[in-house]
């Protein structure tokens, strides 16, 4: 299997052996100060996979505005 967060905020995973979509998730914006945020930000996304690879874990970074 393969993930890939996509900046739509979509979460696709397929399987490499024939490279069909396993699954495509989607999640709604998070809550963030619009205030810091720049027109074409995207909260970034983060990917891991358990050991045994059969979960997915999926998380908003937090996005520290620029100094």
């Amino acid at each position: 299997m393969a993930a890939v967060a996509l900046s739509d905020l979509r979460v696709r995973v397929w399987r490499l052996d024939s490279g069909q979509v396993e699954r495509e998730l989607s999640f709604p914006e998070p809550e963030t100060d619009q205030r810091l945020k720049l027109d074409s930000d995207v909260e970034p996304i983060s990917l891991r996979f358990s050991p045994d690879g059969k979960t997915l874990a999926v998380g908003f970074n937090k996005c520290d505005p620029p100094l």
